[in-house]
């Protein structure tokens, strides 16, 4: 008996899987400046990481 989870599932490309790859890199980034920054706010000696300038790339990849 199989049950079923409630997922639908479809192909993707190539393409599509490295775009997402790239969206994840820069997501992950972002999600530990936002930690760090938070925690530095709270800490003594801390400094934030600054923003990134526009262009800039993340691991070899470009946000924009």
């Amino acid at each position: 008996m199989r049950k079923r989870l409630g997922y639908r599932v479809s192909a993707i490309s190539v393409e599509e899987m490295e775009a997402l790859a790239d969206e994840v890199t820069v997501l992950r980034d972002d999600m530990f400046s936002a930690g760090w920054n938070a925690r530095a706010a709270k800490l003594p000696g801390m400094r934030p990481i600054p923003p990134r300038a526009p262009g800039e790339k993340v691991n070899g990849v470009s946000p924009d």
